[in-house]
């Protein structure tokens, strides 16, 4: 839930029938000479008003990736390679979707996440490496041992299936209010072989009896007040059931997801938030109101409180 204007970054990318007919002459006059070099400063002349130098190089190495096949070590050693003129237009066309503020993994059809690939579309957020922290940790802190997992508003699923593909012991399960964004997640998981249990159903109609050792959420935060403070390409295109709470109430989402835990969890059972660094103390003392035992704020890599960790001992 994290919004930088650094997630530029894939969708599939569509030709429509528009596109597969421009002509020949209009690649070679975007791109005169069709070399990967001549690409690579295609981009960077198109989008420097945009994006900063290093964004344009990760965007590049990104297109390379996607559309020819090509690592970065592979790109910087054919630059002079030569390119179809249907190789070309793709990279005419990033520019173009780039320039109208769509994000590069809505683009790209892609994101990467943990090491894993996960298809992305306007259903779903795009996941940030914020959240691959959030999956290291219980991951790190539950170790091999069998454990039940309950993914809370699962969007791509790229909590649960790379829980599930590190831990393929466990049962884990996902849950999402969206049909787009749980079409989404059941791809994901079934391309990378991940078993899990997914339903569309908020946390407040979830009507599940099983109990499980870890519940796990990222969930909307943002005021609607702050809509016009958000980068463009967030608002835009990221979907709203993923970005926004209730008016004047951030912690919305996490108050319900809070309260049903404590039904959900088994006696002892953890609960995981990843948070905004703003609401990282608000959310704390809200769970220890509420029962919650050992409620720990952790920092990111970057210093920011990011991670609310807590145990719930009651019985719910």
């Amino acid at each position: 839930m994290y919004c930088s204007s650094m997630f530029i970054g894939y969708s599939d990318f569509h030709f429509n029938g528009s596109n597969v007919s421009i002509s020949h002459n209009f690649a070679v006059v975007e791109i005169p000479e069709n070399t990967i070099k001549a690409v690579s400063e295609y981009l960077h002349r198109k989008l420097s008003a945009q994006f900063t130098s290093g964004e344009i190089d990760f965007i590049t190495k990104e297109a390379m990736r996607k559309f020819l096949g090509m690592a970065p070590h592979e790109m910087r050693l054919n630059l002079s390679q030569r390119l179809s003129e249907s190789e070309l237009l793709k990279f005419i066309y990033l520019v173009k979707d780039l320039k109208k503020d769509i994000p590069l993994q809505y683009i790209l059809g892609e994101a990467h996440f943990y090491d894993l690939d996960f298809e992305v579309d306007e259903n779903v957020l795009i996941p940030r490496p914020e959240t691959e922290e959030l999956v290291h940790l219980i991951l790190n802190r539950f170790g091999q041992s069998h454990h039940s997992l309950l993914d809370v508003g699962t969007g791509s699923g790229c909590i649960a299936v790379s829980v599930k593909v590190n831990r393929p012991e466990w049962n884990v399960a996902a849950i999402d209010k969206s049909v787009g964004a749980v079409e989404v997640a059941k791809r994901n998981a079934g391309r990378l072989n991940a078993v899990i249990d997914f339903e569309v159903t908020g946390i407040e109609d979830y009507g599940s009896d099983r109990e499980f050792d870890i519940v796990v959420s990222n969930p909307p935060y943002i005021d609607t007040n702050e809509r016009e403070s958000i980068d463009k390409n967030v608002v835009d295109h990221e979907p709203h059931l993923a970005l926004f709470a209730p008016e004047n109430k951030p912690l919305y989402f996490y108050e319900l997801i809070a309260d049903k835990a404590k039904k959900l969890l088994r006696k002892g059972g953890s609960l995981f938030f990843e948070t905004h660094y703003q609401y990282g103390d608000e959310v704390v003392k809200m769970l220890e109101k509420k029962g919650y035992e050992k409620v720990e704020l952790i920092e990111d890599l970057s210093g920011n409180p990011r991670i609310v960790a807590a145990e719930y001992h009651q019985n719910g």
